[in-house]
């Protein structure tokens, strides 16, 4: 990423933070926000940005609550599909946000494939779940504000391709299907929820620029 492209990224997430700020200014309890988007459009990417503007702000993956790889293999479920998670472990969690009480978050590894260890969750003011299925509808009663990152479909390719092949050590065929799978059909039928769900959409585009949407926040 260019400086120009960096600078201005910087300038988008500092309108984002204020109007949070603004939205919730009066209102000191910990809040949840989702942070949702296909696989590789740069969600994480956008989550740690935004920790580094936004005081007082946590951030937990629902990546981290997949199920382990061995047991979702089984029935050709990838993290695209909400099978794939633990919702109980998940939803038991974003009340303890609400509630203010720190618990041992699962920590998922992408070789192994399965939560090997945890961590201590200490909920902040603003606590971002960041992945692909954050915006889904069963999740919507938990937020209290929702963010889409809107990216083509190259930027997508690019960005879940090299994660694929250089995290994950997949061979390219199956790379390719993965992508294949969880952007062109998985994402299409349930991750598409986000932008429905979504109080602002972040555009990301080929040159790393983020972009606010027509759309300005609810």
């Amino acid at each position: 990423m260019g400086l120009k492209a960096t600078e201005h990224n910087l300038m988008v997430l500092d309108e984002i933070s204020s109007v949070i700020l603004s939205r919730f200014e009066s209102d000191q309890e910990p809040k949840i926000i989702s942070i949702s988007g296909a696989g590789g459009s740069g969600k994480s990417a956008f989550s740690r940005l935004l920790v580094d503007i936004l005081p007082e702000t946590a951030v937990l993956r629902l990546d981290d609550y997949r199920l382990p790889r061995h047991e979702r293999e089984k029935g050709r479920i990838l993290g695209s599909d909400p099978r794939a998670y633990d919702w109980g472990l998940l939803e038991g969690h974003l009340r303890m946000i609400r509630e203010g009480k720190l618990f041992q978050a699962p920590v998922y590894d992408d070789v192994s494939g399965f939560s090997g260890r945890t961590f201590l969750f200490k909920p902040a003011r603003f606590n971002l779940l960041d992945g692909e299925l954050s915006g889904m509808d069963r999740l919507r009663p938990f937020m209290d504000w929702c963010i889409f990152i809107a990216s083509g479909i190259i930027l997508q390719f690019r960005g879940r391709f090299s994660r694929d092949k250089g995290v994950r050590r997949y061979p390219l065929r199956r790379a390719v299907e993965v992508f294949v799978r969880s952007n062109l059909k998985d994402f299409r039928k349930f991750g598409i929820q986000g932008i429905r769900n979504a109080d602002i959409v972040i555009r990301h585009s080929l040159d790393h620029r983020y972009h606010l949407s027509a759309n300005r926040p609810k």
